[in-house]
């Protein structure tokens, strides 16, 4: 796969985002967000489904924005 200089920066800007927000919630234990003014946990012992799910998909988002970003060569 080839790709073109501004999908490789975008590439690089979400695997950078993505590789931090996975490691917070991996150290943090859970992950935290905000539904109409209310901050909600959710931890593997909460929510074993939606905790999984999450790190899933952090993952997936991770390594994909990395081949484009990292990996795939330019056009």
């Amino acid at each position: 796969m080839k790709v073109d200089k501004k999908s490789r920066l975008i590439g690089q800007i979400f695997s950078v985002a993505f590789g931090i927000a996975l490691a917070k919630t991996l150290y943090d234990g859970g992950f935290h967000y905000h539904a109409i003014g209310h901050e909600h946990t959710v931890t593997a012992a909460s929510a074993p489904i939606k905790y999984y799910f999450s790190l899933l998909w952090y993952g997936l988002v991770f390594a994909v924005a990395t081949y484009v970003g990292f990996i795939a060569k330019s056009k």
